[in-house]
Parts: C-alpha cells; structure tokens; sequence
C-alpha cells in the first residue's frame, strides 16, 4: 500500500508494508500514480512496472472527510439519474402508446423533443 499526501508543492508518496522504504514524490496527482509510484515500486522490487498492482490511498488532511462526503453525494446522484433516466423512457413509451406526441411529451416533461425520441427508441443514456 502506498499513501499520498499534498506537499507544500508536490504530491509525497510514502510505502508501507512490504513496499517499505518506498518514496517518490510528482507534481500531479495523476502524474504520481500513473508514472512515479510504479517507477518506484518496479525500482525498489527490480520487477516490470506492468507486472503488479497497488492499492493507492490519497490523504488531503483537513479535506479527507469532505472529499468522501462529495464522493458519496455524486454516486447517490448517479443512482438516482439512472432511475429517472429509467422512469421517463418507461413513461414515453407509454404517453406513446396513448397517442401522445413526440414534442407533447417533450413539453410536458421539460426535456427536448430529440431526448424524447431517443427514449421512445430505447436510447436511455
């Protein structure tokens, strides 16, 4: 396991366990797991960079808990726009098979007449 933490100017990566000893430091946080922390690791064990996995945790002190909350926050909202996404091509479908109008339906449900056609062909996402 490796834990990566903000610097002053950099993000630190530190390893525990058996990557021990381990320490690598980048200017990105995506340039620090995607290119310095396997550099390190294949260094420090002398095996191929593609040749293991590692799980990566990143720390923001005082930020840690916020950064959670949002997380958790976006996957809830994620789940409930794919039940949405799910309600209304069901409800096209059947306002279509009342008889109702493609742009009717948009009108009613706030979204375009376009949207409403993908839905009524089952082009849900």
């Amino acid at each position: 396991m490796v834990e990566v933490q903000r610097g002053a100017k950099t993000w630190i990566a530190i390893g525990a366990g058996e990557l021990d000893g381990l320490f690598t430091q980048g200017r990105t946080l995506a340039e620090i797991r995607q290119r310095m922390i396997p550099d390190a690791i294949a260094t420090l064990k002398n095996i191929p960079e593609d040749s293991f996995e590692v799980e990566v945790r990143v720390r923001v002190p005082n930020f840690d808990a916020a950064i959670e909350d949002v997380k958790r926050a976006r996957a809830v909202g994620e789940e409930a726009q794919r039940q949405v996404q799910g309600d209304m091509a069901e409800l096209v479908g059947r306002l279509r098979r009342h008889g109702m109008g493609v742009r009717d339906i948009a009108e009613l449900l706030g979204v375009s007449h376009q949207r409403v056609s993908q839905l009524a062909h089952g082009k849900a996402s």
